[in-house]
């Protein structure tokens, strides 16, 4: 989860998983090297880049005729989403 905030003006911007991992911690940006996702804006947009990958990749899956019929290609549900980031096979 994304959290921000405006604290005498200084940016306070990080994120922090609601799900506990299997050491019994959860992720907290500002806990984390670099490797990890420290700012919520960059998190924010490389989601957003997934998700028009997977629209992209549908899309190709489709012939020119189903692709002209289906407007649901641009419709990504939840569970789709969940299934997609969680089963992808790149990082």
């Amino acid at each position: 989860m994304r959290n921000s905030s405006n604290q005498d003006g200084k940016v306070i911007d990080y994120l922090i998983s609601p799900i506990m991992n299997s050491k019994g911690s959860f992720f907290n940006s500002n806990d984390m090297d670099k490797e990890w996702p420290l700012d919520a804006d960059a998190n924010g947009a490389y989601h957003i880049a997934l998700k028009g990958l997977m629209i992209l990749e549908r899309n190709n899956k489709l012939n020119e005729t189903q692709l002209e019929k289906s407007y649901n290609q641009f419709v990504i549900s939840d569970i789709d989403w969940f299934n997609y980031v969680q089963n992808r096979k790149f990082k």
